[in-house]
């Protein structure tokens, strides 16, 4: 398995390999010219819920290109003084894995996966359905994990960020003291096969400002894809700020709570909502999606 070296503008290229009918929710077949007798084909999936592909004529290999969906950021405590709510954290993605072996004829079901809803106040976030699964592969079900769940804010702490749904990326600790709540864990990368094929774990929620009072964390951001990690919550007398939500390698998390709700993530797919701050609820995640990439 060879290194690969991921340059600081490939989130541009990432977004070049997602067709423009994709952010419109639905899905879309596009064709690009390639070498003599050879054209390259897409189709994208943006509609959340069970959908179906169909595998083309002399076709053995996709490329998929994909995410799960960011879960929801914590309500913060339900009365002030209190602790925010920690900030949800981001869906794995993945970018031109190849998968090989594949039957022609055969249907896919691909599962694409709903952002997790913001929990009101003294509620942890929403994880409902958030997973993106895409079944009757060579390989079986492949499963591109949602963010885990942040927990909500009490009187005396700010809730803990959502870690990644794998647990291989940690939320950030919800703040105990007068000080900023903990940063989410910036993503890690490994190679999936071929020099294209990128697995990103994605960054998690930023930890929540306590009743100390406290700001929000920050959240990880998947570096390379995502130039700056997102705010967490200001302080507002008594009542901490919540903690930011987790980017992902093709969405932007929503911004912690300052006195207000945690915002939702509304740019691109996969990203966490924001935590909101102390007596408000937090923002939603933003959904997954799914692009398979063949040649014919």
């Amino acid at each position: 398995m060879r290194n690969i070296k991921v340059l600081p503008s490939l989130i541009f290229s990432l977004f070049l390999l997602i067709p423009v009918g994709a952010f419109a929710g639905t899905s879309t077949t596009t064709a690009a010219a390639g070498s003599p007798g050879s054209r390259w084909y897409s189709q994208t999936f943006t509609t959340v819920g069970a959908n179906t592909f169909v595998v083309p004529d002399n076709v053995d290999t996709l490329f998929i290109t994909g995410c799960a969906a960011g879960s929801g950021g914590a309500g913060g405590h339900t009365a002030d003084p209190g602790g925010g709510g920690g900030g949800g954290a981001a869906g794995n993605c993945m970018s031109n894995v190849p998968v090989t072996g594949i039957t022609p004829g055969s249907s896919l079901t691909i599962t694409v996966g709903t952002g997790g809803l913001g929990g009101a106040a003294g509620a942890s976030g929403g994880v409902v359905n958030v997973n993106t699964t895409i079944a009757g592969l060579p390989i079986g079900t492949y499963t591109l994990f949602g963010g885990a769940a942040p927990t909500t804010g009490t009187a005396a702490n700010g809730g803990a960020g959502g870690a990644s749904g794998d647990g291989l990326s940690a939320g950030g600790a919800g703040s105990t003291s007068a000080t900023i709540g903990g940063s989410g864990v910036s993503s890690t990368k490994r190679n999936a096969g071929g020099d294209d094929g990128l697995i990103c774990i994605t960054g998690a929620g930023g930890g929540a400002g306590t009743a100390g009072p406290a700001a929000g964390g920050v959240s990880g951001n998947p570096s390379g894809y995502v130039p700056t990690s997102v705010s967490g919550g200001a302080i507002s007398g008594t009542k901490g700020g919540g903690g930011a939500g987790g980017s992902s390698a093709f969405g932007i998390g929503g911004v912690g709570g300052s006195n207000a709700v945690g915002a939702t993530a509304t740019v691109g797919y996969g990203a966490g909502g924001g935590g909101g701050s102390a007596t408000f609820a937090g923002g939603a995640g933003t959904k997954g999606f799914v692009t398979l990439r063949w040649s014919n």
